[in-house]
């Protein structure tokens, strides 16, 4: 049985080729993005034996985001956003280049600076680029492609991570040298292949720089704050973030301590997480046809990561991180699809600005926390903590009535 229907294969044909090149660049980026985050924090680890490190790296990567809203707005009122994207793209080839240089030297303070500059440049290129990519996704696409093109993101990503989660098991077994090399080989082509697409301008504006990005500013804060959806799904997004960005750091930890097991194991936990994922894509664009769907793909994923608190071994571990993969991949979808209908494309970089600022910054703390709950509880009450919040939010959220009715 084919993956996509006759009718979806030939939708997706007859998408734009500019959004066809932006969903390749966005594919190669997130497959060199999920590679330098599973080996930096397994160098991490291994270099320095301490989960707090890891932990701060983890989170120092999410700095950028508290400035992630005045960043948007500054994106939304340029006319230079393709010179941006590409800039994004070769701060990310430095920032790999950094912490291979410094592993090859071999002299540990080096390193551990490289480590916290790396993970800083990554996150603040990450901003620019997902801000740009949203604002020409909403260009290039009519509404009526929206949640296909949601779709289309979420499988390319969870597929390409995939890729890249099974891959980074099989380098670091390589050699860390050898692995950093092929990420900055990998941001290489995303730059290459990000001066190829052509996405039509905004008319040039008269405005003086500086007053036209307060005049947008000034207009996305006043967007935001009359959007009930936007804000809704912004707070859920906050409170489910935060336990999430946790897992990996979990993850990481349960695999090469708890188990002791070598780095592969990693690799195929986060490989059935992906896959998991693009199945629960495919069935949120399939058959999830409405946006209540949120309440209990997100309950189903918090009581998956409680049970493995008390799962035994490392096999019962992969399947339920396949049985969480599919909930979130539906929810990314939805949640996706929701914010490109409902933001407009004059304030779409700014809003994203705020949602990364407000709900993805969370994982500047929850490195952090996970790696204290690691300290004081255990990895395994740490599962259970972060998918009791998650459950609980989930409940919670069904006050929310106007983002539980939007048909997707």
């Amino acid at each position: 049985m084919p993956f996509f229907s006759r009718d979806q294969r030939t939708a997706i044909e007859k998408l734009p080729k500019d959004f066809k090149l932006l969903l390749a660049s966005f594919g190669l980026s997130r497959g060199a993005s999920t590679l330098f985050t599973i080996v930096l924090l397994w160098i991490v680890l291994a270099e320095t034996k301490s989960s707090l490190i890891m932990g701060l790296v983890s989170g120092v990567g999410s700095l950028p985001m508290l400035l992630s809203f005045l960043v948007g707005a500054m994106i939304d009122s340029s006319t230079k956003k393709k010179s941006i994207f590409v800039l994004g793209g070769i701060i990310r080839v430095f920032a790999a280049l950094g912490v291979l240089v410094s592993i090859i030297e071999g002299i540990v303070q080096l390193e551990i600076f490289a480590f916290f500059v790396s993970v800083f440049m990554m996150g603040f290129s990450g901003d620019l680029i997902n801000s740009i990519r949203m604002v020409w996704t909403k260009r290039l696409l009519p509404d009526s492609q929206m949640k296909r093109g949601s779709s289309a993101y979420q499988i390319m990503g969870t597929t390409i991570s995939a890729v890249g989660e099974i891959s980074s098991g099989i380098l670091l077994e390589i050699g860390f040298t050898i692995s950093l090399a092929v990420i900055v080989f990998l941001f290489l082509g995303f730059s290459i292949i990000s001066l190829a697409i052509n996405v039509v301008s905004e008319n040039p504006t008269r405005e003086p720089g500086k007053v036209r990005i307060k005049h947008h500013f000034l207009k996305e804060l006043k967007s935001i704050g009359s959007n009930t959806v936007f804000k809704q799904t912004l707070i859920i997004g906050i409170f489910l973030n935060l336990p999430f960005n946790m897992i990996f750091v979990f993850l990481v930890f349960l695999v090469q301590v708890h188990f002791a097991l070598p780095p592969l194991y990693l690799g195929i936990a986060l490989l059935l997480g992906s896959a998991g994922s693009i199945a629960g894509a495919y069935l949120a664009q399939r058959f999830m046809k409405h946006s209540f769907w949120l309440v209990p793909l997100s309950a189903l994923t918090g009581m998956s990561l409680i049970s493995i608190g008390f799962l035994p071994g490392i096999y019962f571990v992969l399947a339920i991180m396949g049985a969480s993969g599919i909930m979130f991949g539906a929810v990314g979808v939805i949640v996706s699809t929701v914010l490109l209908k409902k933001v407009q494309e004059g304030v779409m970089a700014g809003s994203m600005g705020a949602f990364n600022m407000l709900a993805n910054s969370t994982s500047i703390y929850s490195g952090f926390l996970a790696g204290i709950l690691i300290l004081f509880v255990g990895v395994r009450f740490g599962f259970v903590i972060a998918g009791t919040t998650i459950l609980i939010v989930s409940l919670l959220s069904l006050r929310f009535k106007e983002l539980l009715n939007i048909d997707l």
